[in-house]
């Protein structure tokens, strides 16, 4: 199976899966309705790195004001 082919499947059941993830419910009297869009493998990837690295940075500075409260 080439890369492609496995892309489009996966995409295809990610889409699947969010039509049937979405909802609507009633919030304080008000109807709100919930849908879900599926998001391509490399659009995740860049995310999820975006993600840790935000993380990583805080918890860098947060390791380094420890380091001068100590001081």
């Amino acid at each position: 199976m080439d890369e492609e082919l496995k892309e489009k499947l996966f995409f295809y059941l990610e889409k699947e899966a969010a039509g049937k993830a979405s909802k609507e419910e009633r919030v304080k009297g008000y109807k709100v309705k919930v849908k879900f869009q599926p998001v391509a493998e490399a659009e995740k990837r860049t995310k999820r790195e975006a993600v840790a690295q935000v993380i990583l940075q805080a918890l860098r500075r947060l390791k380094k004001g420890e380091r001068r409260k100590e001081q």
